[in-house]
């Protein structure tokens, strides 16, 4: 069930992981985990090995660095640095807040979809407001990645995925893989700023934040197919105005265009029993017709016998002419 954005209570006081505490001291770790699992702060813990904790992903054993000069931070007993910690306990914190406020703000679907028409750019959009979901349960589960796990939303029969972007963002064949497993997933992307203690995740997950975006979202996909079906639609208006265009320039630049621009002296008008023409001799064998209103019955002839025309010019043979004028009842004015 979707609802409009709300300040959660993951945002309030009652949290056990206080919104003040840092989540990343640089590179240095000031969260792990103890032996029952849960996720203990730096300064919460005994110093040294005798914290009892482990990486959140290695799981390899930590120690606890409370010196007098240096900042307090967790350290690989063996002197290792693990890649995934910093993105594991982002995902254990994050897990935390969502539990405990007990919503998630999806971002907004939105999808754009850009086609060059051979007049001017074509472009669809459309864009959906923030979302608040209210999962039945939160948990942890090794799905894409196998040292750092995703958050996973169970919200009814779905599942929506979480992934917490730190220092590389799901490749496309992981996109693929939650595709074809039919999840919808959202990407949470810090790696290029991070926030700096537990608030400002919270505020990252409970808010509209231009750091998250879906990764697969059906409805994106139906939405994109919509949008792309319109760009055709408009391209091939497009492709009739411009070709309505192409003919006008070309019809103006004809020989018969240029002779119709103004009615010449030396033109004869006549009257036909619905409408009225004139008349003017280009060649010793040609006649221009120019059909000024009406006269239906010669323009439609005239449309399929003249060797040359533009709009209601038409050129052709005296002879023809002759004809016409007897046929239609054509006559001086």
């Amino acid at each position: 069930m979707e609802s409009e954005p709300t300040r959660p209570s993951a945002l309030q006081d009652n949290l056990a992981y206080p919104p003040e505490l840092f989540l990343h001291r640089g590179d240095m770790l000031v969260w792990a985990l103890d032996g029952s699992g849960r996720l203990r702060y730096v300064d919460h813990v005994p110093n040294g090995k005798a914290c009892g904790c482990f990486c959140p992903a290695c799981r390899e054993p930590l120690i606890a660095r409370h010196g007098q000069i240096l900042a307090h931070s967790f350290a690989h007993d063996s002197g290792a640095e693990c890649r995934w910690a910093h993105e594991a306990i982002l995902h254990h914190i994050a897990k935390h807040l969502i539990e405990k406020g007990g919503v998630f703000a999806v971002p907004p679907r939105h999808v754009v979809v850009r086609r060059e028409g051979p007049i001017r750019p074509i472009v669809q959009e459309t864009r959906s407001a923030t979302a608040i979901v209210r999962p039945d349960s939160v948990g942890l589960e090794n799905i894409l990645f196998k040292h750092r796990p995703d958050i996973v939303l169970r919200i009814g029969e779905r599942r929506l995925l979480v992934e917490i972007a730190v220092r590389n963002k799901v490749s496309s064949e992981k996109r693929a893989q939650l595709t074809a497993r039919g999840y919808a997933a959202v990407e949470i992307d810090l790696t290029r700023d991070r926030p700096e203690t537990v608030g400002d995740l919270a505020a990252i997950l409970f808010g509209d934040d231009s750091r998250k975006q879906w990764l697969v979202n059906g409805k994106l996909d139906l939405e994109r197919a919509r949008l792309e079906q319109a760009c055709e639609t408009a391209f091939q208006e497009q492709v009739r105005e411009h070709a309505e265009r192409e003919e006008a320039k070309r019809v103006a630049r004809s020989p018969v265009a240029q002779l119709v621009r103004t009615v010449p002296a030396d033109a004869t008008r006549f009257k036909t029993p619905d409408g009225s023409l004139w008349i003017r001799f280009v060649a010793s064998n040609e006649v221009l017709i120019v059909v000024e209103d009406g006269a239906r019955d010669i323009l439609g002839e005239l449309r399929m016998i003249a060797t040359m025309r533009a709009d209601n010019a038409f050129q052709v043979s005296k002879s023809t002419w002759i004809r016409l004028q007897r046929t239609s009842g054509a006559t001086p004015v």
